[in-house]
Formats: C-alpha cells, structure tokens, sequence
C-alpha cells in the first residue's frame, strides 16, 4: 500500500467523522480489539470510541478541523505503522499534534489496531 492510498484513507476517515458517523468509522476503519489513545480520554476500545465522539467533550474535537500530513509509513507484509503530524482547529485556536497508528490488514481492508495521539502543551 502506498503513501497516497493511506492519504485516500486518512481523507475518508475524516469526512466520516466530520459526518458524524462514528459509529460507520468504527465499522470500517477499527480492527478487532482496537484501542485509541488520546489527551482527552483514557484509552479507548472501538465500541467506547464511538460513544466518545458523540459526547460533549468528543464532539467538540470531532467538529474540528484537522489537518493530517503522514510523515513516514511503514508497510511490512499485513502490517502498517504511519506517523503523522496534526493541526487541529478550535474555536480556541489551533493545537500541533501528531498520532502513532499500526494498522493491520482485516478481512483485505486496512484497520487500526492501535492509535496513540498527542498534543503540544505549554510548559506550565
């Protein structure tokens, strides 16, 4: 799989979740036994990720804008990692973040086992 064709993937995955349709996100894009990992939420499994996004506090950063580059993508056999860099849009301004995902081949589709996300925060 080539860096475009994640890009193609990056690109659907945030018009479903600009949709809200987190729960088709879920369907489609998380792999068995998945877990994400972000600043805002403990780690989450596919079925919690959903009821996250659709909460006030998800919806908040699920109606945000975000810019996605990938930095680097790893493809060995079934198995890929990507790192990407993130902008996020907030009607508080815009926080620069970066995500850490392994993505596995399922049922010949790409899914998401894994997603770690961060934030820049200012030293206190």
């Amino acid at each position: 799989m080539s860096e475009a064709e994640f890009k193609k993937l990056h690109e659907e995955m945030r018009e479903l979740r600009k949709a809200g349709k987190h729960d088709e996100f879920v369907k489609k894009f998380a792999a068995q036994g998945a877990t994400f990992i972000g600043p805002m939420h403990d780690p989450l499994d596919a079925a919690s990720l959903a009821g996250f996004a659709n909460s006030p506090k998800g919806a908040a950063l699920a109606g945000a804008e975000i810019d996605v580059t990938i930095d680097e993508i790893k493809v060995i056999g079934d198995v890929a990692i990507d790192r990407c860099s993130l902008i996020v849009k907030l009607p508080t301004g815009e926080k620069k973040g970066w995500s850490l995902s392994l993505w596995v081949k399922e049922d010949g589709a790409w899914k998401i086992r894994n997603a770690c996300s961060t934030f820049k925060l200012e030293a206190p």
